[in-house]
Order: C-alpha cells, then structure tokens, then sequence
C-alpha cells in the first residue's frame, strides 16, 4: 500500500514517510518526536534540526510519551549537548560571565549516560538532593522519555533523523483495544457477530472470529459459569497462532491468559456496537468498571453534567442505586463514552463502610 509524499525527504532517507505523520500515529505505533523547543526558523519555513524515532505509548499533560532505542537515546544526550553549547555562546554574546553564565545554560540541563543509565543533572537548578533523574533501560532495552514536552511531528519537517524507521506495515508494534485496558499485538482478529441462547445453566454464546476480514473461527461459552474457549476453522488461524497472539498481550500492562483475551474480544465487538447505537439515537453511553477494569454494568443516557460538581454527584447517585447489585465491587467507576473515547465521569468512589440502604434514601 502507498501513500503520497508529503514534503522533502529528511536527509539520508529516499522513501516517502507520510505513513509517519502523526495524524496517523495512534498508541503503540512509531512516529517521529521533537520537544516543542526544537522548531527553528529556515529558509522555506519552520524546520526541526533533528528528529527522534520511537514508539507512542502514552500522552501526560498534552504531551507524548515515547520508548527508544540506546541509538536514539545517545542521539537525544548529543542534540542536548549541542543546544547547551549554542545557548552558551548567544549568552556569552549578550555578555554573561561566570555563574550567571552557567546558570543560566543549565536551563537545559546537561544530559550524560552512566553506563546504562541515562542522567539528566538538574542539581544546580534543584538542589543535589532531588536534581538529579535516573532513566534505565525497560525489559526491552528501551529508554521512556516523559515529563518533557515532547510531540510527534511531520518527519518530512526534520532536517535529519536519529533512529530506524520501520518500513510500511511494521510500524504498528501494538494496538490498545478502544473499549478494554488491554494492549495485542494487532487488531488483524476480531469478533463480528455473537449469538445468545437461553439454556439451564444461564445464557451461553457463540461468537464468530475473524483474521483480516476472513473466518477464522469461533469463541463460546457454554454459560453456568464454564469457560470461555476458542475453536478454529480451517487452518488460517489455529491454536499455536491464539497463543502466540494472547502471549503478546497485556492486561493494564501484566500478562493475561487466554480466557481473558477472547472476552475483550467479544467485549469489543459489544461495547461498540452499543456506543453506535447510543450515538444513533444522540445518547452516550455509561459504563461501570469492576475492580480488575471488567465491565460490570452499561445503560445509556441523554446527556452528561456539565460541571464537575454535578457530575460527582451524579457519580454518587448511581453509586447508591447500583450498588445492592454489585457488593463484591470495592470501588465504583464510571465512565462516558465522549464519541471518540472512554472518559471518567468522576472519582472512583470508595465503597468501604457504606450502608446502601442509607445511600438510597
């Protein structure tokens, strides 16, 4: 599959990169990443010096959060050594000396790695005691970068690239699922349709699988609380490909086991049926979550509280309604579906000590 470029080819990279725009970056992908400081003015507009490739993992107030390799990490350390050495001599220009010259440069603070560690020292702005931070490699070798205002741009707009970029089709490393904490290693498998019967033993389904589009078997569920099992069809996806598959997945970042994989499967197909049909209709969704992020409950609504206040109480009110039917959960959370994502509707509620008889009247 081929996308159109969209701009100038960074230095030493003759394919197109347009699969890396970042309107096209979601969680688990690899994009291109700059700190908001790095945009410089240039002939044909705004450019950035150098760009650095990682993996999306997370957002923290507004900004991205991305894992990178040893290379990209001392490509990181040397483009900061670069900068305190440009800023030292503008400052120098301007005439500071001295202290307040370093001071000053140490307003970005110099970076150096200590073995496998990656230092960035801060103690001359911070104090010794809590200025220095300490990033290790992860599992994987892999270096998070967080709590700087980083953001994935346009790799057409970097002058040059520090790292390797995965050609098209390898450059999705994992998926989150939209309506499950878990993370799977594609979004190739997934359920289509599920049927419900009513037996003796409560009510048991049969969902259908498929792997791009085509069958590939089916997930049941027997009911009276028996468990949750995939069975193939053919040979296009078999038992060795499903535990291959549920081994590289994470449930709120632990391992999880198959049974609870084929459930957010079906969970996913359900849970997004129902936010269409609530959308449909102009509704949104609600959902409690258990305690291990499972949906125990789902109804729909008109329309959301405005305020935060409202919205606690509200949160409060269903608490109290729903509660009688759920004394295993130790804490509530509710969630709305804005349209695009799962959002709290406020503070998980603690139910220690709550009398529910009190709480509904």
């Amino acid at each position: 599959m081929s996308h159109p470029p969209s701009g100038n080819v960074p230095d030493g990279h003759s394919h197109e990169l347009s699969y890396l725009h970042p309107d096209r970056l979601r969680i688990g992908g690899v994009g291109v990443f700059a700190g908001d400081w790095a945009w410089v003015d240039g002939p044909n507009g705004p450019r950035i010096p150098v760009g650095f490739v990682g993996t999306f993992i997370d957002t923290q107030n507004g900004s991205a959060v991305f894992a990178c390799t040893r290379d990209v990490a001392e490509a990181i350390v040397a483009e900061q050594h670069r900068l305190r050495g440009q800023e030292r001599n503008r400052l120098a220009d301007l005439g500071l000396t001295g202290e307040e010259l370093d001071t000053q440069v140490d307003d970005i603070p110099p970076m150096h790695f200590d073995g496998d560690e990656l230092v960035v020292d801060e103690r001359r702005n911070h104090g010794e005691d809590d200025g220095e931070t300490r990033i290790g490699p992860g599992d994987d070798g892999r270096y998070v970068l967080d709590g700087w205002s980083w953001t994935a741009v346009d790799p057409t707009a970097c002058d040059r690239i520090a790292g390797t970029i995965p050609v098209y089709g390898q450059h999705q490393e994992f998926v989150m699922l939209t309506h499950s904490p878990m993370r799977a290693p594609h979004d190739r498998l997934t359920v289509t349709a599920v049927r419900y019967l009513e037996t003796h033993g409560g009510v048991a389904y049969t969902a259908d699988v498929t792997l791009d589009g085509l069958p590939a078997g089916t997930i049941e569920n027997a009911g009276h609380g028996g468990a949750t099992m995939f069975r193939p069809r053919g040979n296009r996806f078999g038992w060795r490909d499903l535990e291959q598959f549920v081994a590289g997945c994470r449930w709120q970042g632990m391992p999880a086991d198959e049974e609870q994989v084929v459930q957010a499967l079906v969970n996913e197909h359900e849970i997004g049926d129902a936010t269409a049909a609530a959308d449909a209709l102009g509704r949104r969704l609600i959902r409690l979550l258990d305690d291990h992020a499972n949906i125990a409950a789902t109804f729909t609504t008109e329309r959301i509280p405005a305020s935060v206040a409202a919205r606690h109480a509200w949160a409060a009110r269903l608490t109290a309604t729903e509660g009688p039917h759920h004394p295993y959960l130790a804490v509530f959370r509710w969630q709305f579906w804005t349209g695009r994502h799962w959002t709290d509707l406020a503070l998980p509620i603690s139910t220690a000590h709550t009398n529910w008889q009190d709480a509904a009247e």
